[in-house]
């Protein structure tokens, strides 16, 4: 997770601003390491799947996800904080995964 600490509206205009601190990586939400899916993983990625009918895959933007919520959760990201997620579609992380057939009706 990459959280901009900028509060410039428009920095990207902006020429001072320092690049190298208005951002951060959290390393909390690797959930035991690259390509491990551990049970609450999977059941989050089932239960957002299921309420949003977008498919997600274990290796990254479940990852992604997971952890957005649980700053949300919280108040590491506060409510009213704009946030931008990019899913970059890789869902072919899904394969090798049991997380369901169909992700858009099939959540067993």
């Amino acid at each position: 997770i990459i959280r901009s600490n900028n509060k410039s509206n428009n920095s990207h205009n902006n020429s001072s601003t320092n690049w190298s601190t208005n951002w951060s990586i959290n390393h909390d939400f690797h959930c035991g390491g690259y390509a491990k899916c551990p049970d609450y993983l999977k059941e989050f990625i089932q239960r957002f799947e299921r309420e949003n009918e977008i498919e997600l895959d274990p290796v990254y933007t479940g990852k992604l996800l997971y952890g957005l919520q649980e700053l949300l959760k919280t108040g590491k990201i506060g409510a009213v904080t704009r946030v931008v997620v990019i899913h970059t579609g890789g869902t072919q992380g899904r394969r090798g995964f049991q997380i369901g057939v169909n992700p858009a009706t099939d959540f067993s």
